[in-house]
């Protein structure tokens, strides 16, 4: 399948709903491979998770960043990536995927992450900060075992700590599925950026610890105690702090929902520690039915392999959402399928854009890559059937890239200030000699010599005059090239009226590219996880046990994991 170019879609500024911090420290090939994955283990002796739709997408598209040539060798771009440093590294990724917002699930860190100010700052974009419920709920539980508090204080105490997080989001909500877009003024008046960090919504992680099947009616403060009574009886038997109790996960959405904060929570494909069959997000078919009258919005996160009965919950309840994070970038060149299945019963209004990046920053330009390459498959074919307008195509990019995000958690509009110019010169220090990497490689078939990044007067003087960067595109392959023409050829012949020969079509879209270097962008722009000290967190869910900050905890010293942690859930 070619890949189809909409213009719209190519320099679309993107709102990542959900994601996570990245490592910032040197990785060996083990450490790589073992976080590449949902996998606990880096791959069988004489296979490498490389070999996968995952790796061969990280050496197409993410090598031409490093100045190697596209499909460079995996010890190559290793060798490569060490060369330039984790900071170089995240800050290439970051500023080529061309994400403007991120809303960062801080609740799973195995090992120190980087926070959601120090990635917007990496983007030249915004952060915001999702907390997780669970791990809000294990502090508590925390302090009735050491005695601070009694057990019939649980409920007010959850509700609290969570309204005082919540605070920090601002005075407006659209969590509301019946509050409509934000308005200028709401949306501006939340504006953040460092040292500002928004808390945007909340995330569960029940499918890790229960399932899905969580009880739909409110439980009462007194059937919350009675679980949570039994749950510090286990504490103090021994037990990890690990909440896993259907009640007390559906108490803490009923917390979340009176809020009127957005709940994430998480469905579908994960880590080992999760039971696959119990996290159909049909499951939660009562929960959200009861739901529904507080008209706090609902998403569903990456659902793959169930993307379908999330589209059908999308289409049929007004405040569920769904999305396809996780799966895009683990299915690699079939992202464009699984992105089309759900959308066969979702409205186009009702799904959103995520990486579900964690630890490498490879993923952010991946999941954004990926992305964009399966919705503009899709908008292309529909346009050469007929099927919808080049404008009805513009209008649902924008719309799944960045609008629907927006609405859903009253994000700002535009970038926070100030960090047009500072992204102008990060870009145009970094594009110039990726550019010319890519052409020397192009050219010779060869590895190329690593070079360093200069920062140097002219991007200096080159952030005076932007006034937003473009996310920075990958020039397709000869191959590709010849494939785009013959798609747009398709397009156009759809277009012409009957009897019509020659001509040419109205498309907004951008036209074929010869292989080249390419030019800087000037545009906009682009813009998991604990447990008790006898267990150690998965990185599914089990992106998140213990906070890595809650008001009222003792802080823990992080314990530095050299490998990626055990599945705990």
């Amino acid at each position: 399948m070619p890949v189809p170019r909409i213009e719209t879609l190519e320099t679309l500024l993107l709102v990542d709903h959900h994601c996570h911090g990245l490592v910032r420290r040197e990785l060996d090939r083990m450490e790589f491979e073992r976080i590449m994955t949902e996998a606990d283990h880096p791959g069988l002796p004489g296979a490498s998770f490389f070999d996968s739709q995952l790796g061969f997408a990280l050496r197409r598209y993410c090598a031409p960043v490093l100045d190697l040539p596209v499909h460079a060798q995996p010890d190559d771009y290793l060798a490569r990536r060490a060369e330039l440093g984790a900071d170089e590294v995240m800050a290439r990724m970051l500023r080529a995927a061309g994400i403007v917002d991120f809303c960062v699930d801080t609740g799973f860190a195995p090992e120190r992450l980087t926070s959601s100010t120090e990635l917007a700052a990496a983007a030249g974009g915004r952060g915001n900060d999702v907390v997780r419920l669970e791990p809000l709920a294990e502090q508590v539980a925390l302090d009735i075992v050491t005695g601070q508090v009694g057990v019939a204080h649980f409920p007010d105490l959850v509700r609290a700590r969570l309204a005082a997080r919540a605070a920090a989001r601002g005075p407006a909500s659209s969590g509301s599925a019946s509050s409509g877009s934000a308005s200028a003024g709401s949306s501006g008046d939340r504006a953040g950026g460092a040292g500002n960090v928004d808390v945007v919504g909340v995330k569960s992680v029940a499918a890790y610890r229960v399932g899905l099947e969580l009880p739909a009616e409110r439980p009462t403060d007194r059937v919350v105690i009675a679980a949570v009574r039994s749950w510090v009886g286990r504490l103090r038997a021994g037990a990890p702090i690990r909440l896993a109790d259907p009640v007390l996960h559906s108490f803490l959405i009923w917390s979340a929902a009176d809020l009127a904060l957005p709940i994430q929570i998480h469905t579908g494909f994960g880590d080992t520690d999760l039971h696959l069959s119990r996290a159909n997000p049909l499951l939660l078919t009562d929960l959200l039915r009861a739901l529904a009258p507080t008209g706090s919005a609902v998403l569903l996160l990456h659902c793959y392999p169930f993307q379908r009965e999330a589209g059908y919950l999308a289409q049929v309840f007004p405040h569920v959402y769904v999305d396809v994070g996780l799966a895009t970038h683990n299915v690699g060149r079939a992202s464009s399928s699984v992105l089309a299945e759900a959308l066969e019963l979702a409205p186009f209004g009702k799904l959103l854009f995520s990486t579900d990046a964690f630890a490498l920053a490879e993923l952010y330009l991946l999941g954004a890559r990926l992305f964009r390459r399966a919705l503009g498959v899709f908008l292309a074919e529909g346009i050469a059937d007929g099927d919808w307008t080049v404008a009805d195509a513009d209008r649902v990019a924008l719309m799944v890239g960045a609008d629907n995000a927006r609405r859903v958690y009253n994000l700002a509009e535009k970038p926070v200030a100030g960090a047009e110019a500072e992204a102008a010169a990060a870009e145009a220090a970094v594009e110039k000699p990726r550019a010319a990497a890519r052409a020397r490689g192009r050219a010779t078939s060869a590895t190329t010599k690593p070079r360093g990044t200069a920062k140097s007067s002219t991007a200096k003087a080159a952030a005076a005059k932007a006034a937003v960067v473009k996310p920075a595109v990958v020039e397709p392959t000869p191959e590709e090239a010849d494939e785009e023409k013959a798609t747009g050829a398709k397009a156009a012949a759809a277009k012409r009226p009957a009897g019509a020969a020659g001509g040419r079509t109205s498309a907004k879209r951008a036209p074929a590219k010869k292989p080249g270097p390419a030019k800087p962008a000037t545009g906009k722009p682009p813009a998991r996880r604990s447990s008790a000290p006898e267990q150690q967190p998965a990185r599914g869910e089990s992106r998140g046990d213990p906070p890595q900050e809650e008001p009222a905890a003792k802080p823990r010293p992080a314990r530095p994991a050299r490998a990626k942690p055990p599945r705990t859930g």
